[in-house]
C-alpha cells in the first residue's frame, strides 16, 4: 500500500520533503475516493454520475499532478489552455478518468519507445461549427492530449477504441474504450490523429447543454 510507504519516508524527511509527501498523500486519498465512486457507478446502474459546474482546467491539472507523480521528471508536460472557456455541467470525476486514461496511454507509449525528449501537451480550445456524431453544434470545447511518441499506424488507429486492442507491449486494451464510453455519455466524441511527429487525441464536448448556468458554484473536490 502506498500510504505506509509515505509514512515511513515522512519519519526521516526534512520539511521540504515532508510537504511533498503530504501533497502526494492527499492526492492518493482523493484518487482512492474518485475510483471508489467510479466503480460504484459502473457496478450499480441505478447510481448515476452527478453533474456539477466544472472548470475543465482544474480537472486537467489534477491529471497532470498524477502524471508528474508517476513519471518524476522523466516526461515533460506542457499546458496550452484557453482561459475563456466557461464551466461545463458534467461529472468531473468521469472526465478526469477519461483524460487520465488517454494521457497514461501516451506516457506509457513514450517510455516504451525510449523517446529521447518525451513530451505530453494538454491543450484546450473553443471550436466553432463542430460536428459530433453527425450532429452539428455551433460551439464545442476541445481537449487535446498530444505526445511526441511513435506514430500509430492507420490500420491500428481504426481499431484503437475497440476493447482488448492495444499498441503497447503491456497494454490491457481497456483504457481507451473506457475513455470513449465516458465521453460518449457526455454526448461528446474522441478521435485520434498520428504521424511521425505527434500523436493527438482530441475530445470534443458540445457547449450547448453542458454549459453551467451563470452564478453556479463549483464544488470543492
Amino acid at each position: 500500500c502506498a500510504l505506509p510507504i509515505y509514512e515511513a519516508r515522512a519519519r526521516g524527511a526534512g520539511s521540504e520533503e515532508l510537504g511533498e509527501i503530504r501533497e502526494y498523500t492527499q492526492v492518493i486519498i482523493a484518487q482512492t475516493d474518485r475510483l471508489r465512486d467510479l466503480v460504484d457507478q459502473m457496478l450499480g446502474p441505478q447510481r448515476l454520475a452527478t453533474p456539477a459546474p466544472t472548470n475543465i482546467h482544474y480537472v486537467l491539472e489534477r491529471v497532470l499532478t498524477l502524471l508528474q507523480m508517476q513519471t518524476r521528471g522523466r516526461v515533460e508536460f506542457k499546458r496550452d489552455y484557453d482561459p475563456s472557456l466557461p464551466e461545463l455541467l458534467l461529472d468531473p470525476h468521469s472526465l478526469e478518468q477519461a483524460v487520465l486514461n488517454i494521457a497514461l496511454n501516451g506516457v506509457q507509449a513514450l517510455e516504451e519507445a525510449g523517446v529521447s525528449a518525451p513530451r505530453l501537451t494538454l491543450k484546450t480550445r473553443a471550436v466553432l461549427g463542430a460536428v459530433i456524431g453527425r450532429v452539428h453544434h455551433s460551439t464545442a470545447v476541445s481537449i487535446e492530449i498530444a505526445n511526441n511518441g511513435p506514430e500509430i499506424p492507420e490500420e491500428q488507429r481504426e481499431k484503437i477504441f475497440y476493447p482488448l486492442v492495444t499498441t503497447r507491449r503491456d497494454g490491457s486494451g481497456w483504457g481507451l474504450p473506457i475513455a470513449q464510453s465516458i465521453i460518449g455519455s457526455l454526448r461528446g466524441s474522441i478521435d485520434c490523429q498520428s504521424d511521425r511527429e505527434l500523436t493527438r487525441f482530441r475530445i470534443l464536448l458540445p457547449l450547448r447543454g453542458l454549459k453551467a448556468p451563470q452564478g453556479a458554484v463549483t464544488p470543492a473536490t
